[in-house]
């Protein structure tokens, strides 16, 4: 007769193929074996599954009742020393010092495992990341008293050359705004630039410039900008478009050509 090893896919398989010819006095016979076979290993596999889960749980069982148990042999061998302490013959003046001192022991007992229990429950122990940001210092150049003066400020550092103009445009205009020396603007939708090698083109508004009353300010406000940004390592010259279009001029100065940082404003 056929012996099948005892493996679950291969007992499937075999299953699936005696189904098909079940019509065959044989086959059917084998199909009871398999059955039978595997009836037995699911219930041998059962057998194994409660056995462990009562090993398991006797030894939980034992190890409670042995915690119960240090704790009483502990408490009696507590009791059973005050016990013997006040049993012997003692002066009046040592018996009163012993009970003094296990009130004190029990009430500090007492009162500090009532403050632990409010505390909740260290769960993980916290990293002051405050120390592992990186800063960076950016230098923002605006005008002040009819010259350009520049302020060092700190931020967190950017990772990108992207982020760092970004940040260094959105100070600078932070800046001008509340030197109220621009209009109130969006930085964010209204101010864009992109890069071509080491030159920058920066597309301002053309309202940037309504406040400027003389051809002193407006370059100034302008320089703002170019000493600014060109204080970028990646920067080295300033391309200023005006909504989007290279034009000659907004009031007073000259926007033809390319910006580059001057110290003399």
């Amino acid at each position: 007769m056929i012996k099948f090893v005892k493996n679950n896919k291969e007992t499937e398989e075999k299953e699936v193929n005696l189904r098909v010819f079940s019509g065959h006095d044989e086959n059917i016979k084998l199909y009871d074996e398999v059955m039978e076979d595997k009836n037995s290993n699911k219930k041998v596999e059962d057998s194994k599954k409660e056995n462990l889960k009562y090993k398991f749980e006797k030894k939980e069982k034992k190890e409670k009742n042995n915690n119960k148990e240090a704790i009483k042999e502990y408490t009696e061998l507590i009791f059973g020393s005050i016990k013997k302490f006040f049993s012997k013959e003692k002066n009046g003046t040592i018996k009163i010092v012993g009970i003094l001192w296990i009130i004190t022991i029990l009430s500090g007992y007492l009162y500090f495992n009532s403050l632990n229990k409010g505390l909740p429950k260290t769960v993980f122990e916290r990293r002051d990341i405050t120390r592992m940001i990186e800063k960076q210092k950016l230098y923002i150049f605006y005008p002040n008293d009819g010259q350009l003066v520049s302020e060092e400020i700190e931020t967190i550092k950017s990772t990108g050359e992207n982020d760092i103009i970004r940040e260094t445009l959105n100070k600078t205009i932070e800046k001008l705004k509340n030197l109220k020396l621009i209009p109130n603007i969006n930085e964010k939708t209204e101010v864009f630039y992109y890069k071509v090698d080491s030159t920058l083109y920066l597309d301002l508004p053309e309202k940037i410039f309504s406040n400027v009353k003389s051809p002193k300010e407006e370059i100034l406000l302008i320089y703002s900008f170019v000493n600014t940004l060109t204080n970028l390592d990646s920067v080295e010259e300033i391309k200023i478009l005006i909504n989007g279009i290279d034009t000659d001029k907004v009031k007073y100065s000259n926007l033809k050509g390319k910006f580059k940082y001057r110290k003399d404003i």
